[in-house]
Parts: structure tokens; sequence; C-alpha cells
């Protein structure tokens, strides 16, 4: 049997690696096929932003995820760091699932 190219056995081990603890096929998992870029103008389809559009401002293609200006608002609780200094609520951004968007310039052309 021959021995397995450097390339071939580095793709297997992150293929396991990835997949580990999941029962998902390396196969199915999607990487690459994003229509939604940075810097694109998105509508919300589900959720309870639907309705709301927003500028993506980072995508992440491993995920299938964007993170959208304004849209998906979480508050977190931190609390104080230092002696004498009070704790506060953040609101942060977290990602969406690209399926749950649409580009706003690919809807415009269907009307």
């Amino acid at each position: 049997m021959p021995k397995e190219s450097f390339v071939a056995e580095f793709r297997r081990k992150e293929a396991k690696r990835i997949t580990a603890g999941t029962k998902t096929p390396v196969s199915t998992l999607n990487f690459t096929n994003m229509h939604i870029k940075k810097g694109d103008t998105v509508k919300i389809l589900t959720g309870k932003d639907k309705g709301k559009t927003g500028k993506v401002l980072k995508a992440f293609p491993k995920e299938n995820k964007v993170l959208v200006e304004g849209v998906n608002i979480y508050k977190k609780h931190e609390r104080a760091r230092k002696e004498g200094q009070k704790g506060q609520v953040v609101e942060r951004s977290v990602p969406i699932q690209v399926s749950n968007v649409a580009n706003v310039e690919n809807l415009k052309k269907k009307k």
C-alpha cells in the first residue's frame, strides 16, 4: 500500500477533527458556497429581527454565518474588573445563519 501524501493525510486529519463528536459526514459539510459577502446589504427573512435590513460586517464561511449590523443583538452582563468600578450591561451583535438572510440587490431583481 503506497504511503499517503502529506496533503491527503492533512485533509483526512482535518476532516476527522472537524467532525469529531458529530454524526455529520465530511462530504455534507459546506465551507465555501456562501453568496453573501462582507459589505453586502441583506434583509432578515426569519427570526425576531424579521424584515430588518443591515450591512454585513463579517462573514464566517466555515460556520455558514454572517454578522449583520444592528441585527441579532444580545445583552451580556459584565462584572466589575477593578475595585470601585461598576458592572455593566453590554449589547453585542451575534452572527446569524446565512440561510436566514437574503441579499437586497437580488430581492430587487426578482420583483
